[in-house]
């Protein structure tokens, strides 16, 4: 994560980030595959969140997190949906000068879009009894 925009080193990350995604396919595939006592797939009452707590490991960026989250329909979940809680706030991701990296990892483009509100969804679709996760600041929906 720390290149430095070198090439080499870029080039081992994205090897690195591709193996992980596959391992996480993988793991959900097993999820789909493995049924729980009812005879369901395991994946529908599990909720499996893949990311880091960085945007943008070289700078330590930790805003506008790319995040997945996936299962969970047997818990109300509904999939199959790109949800950018940064729409409308900014001009978008065009990234074509150096550096513009940078500024759209490293603050919140929508400082009331908190990652702790999606951890509070989870724990609640998990049935924890609580309105607070953290620094959450609203209920979201998916």
């Amino acid at each position: 994560s720390h290149h430095g925009g070198d090439e080499g080193y870029m080039e081992k990350l994205t090897n690195y980030d591709t193996f992980a995604i596959e391992q996480y396919s993988y793991f959900l595939s097993r999820l789909e595959e493995t049924k729980d006592l009812n005879g369901k797939p395991l994946l529908g009452s599990t909720m499996s969140l893949f990311g880091s707590g960085m945007s943008y490991g070289h700078s330590h960026g930790n805003a506008n997190l790319p995040l997945v989250l996936a299962g969970g329909s047997d818990l109300g979940l509904k999939h199959g949906s790109h949800l950018d809680f940064n729409e409308g706030h900014f001009d978008g991701y065009t990234l074509d000068k150096p550096g513009d990296h940078y500024r759209l990892c490293s603050r919140p483009v929508n400082s009331d879009a908190h990652m702790s509100n999606l951890l509070l969804l989870m724990a609640q679709k998990m049935g924890v009894e609580t309105d607070q996760f953290g620094d959450s600041n609203k209920m979201i929906s998916l």
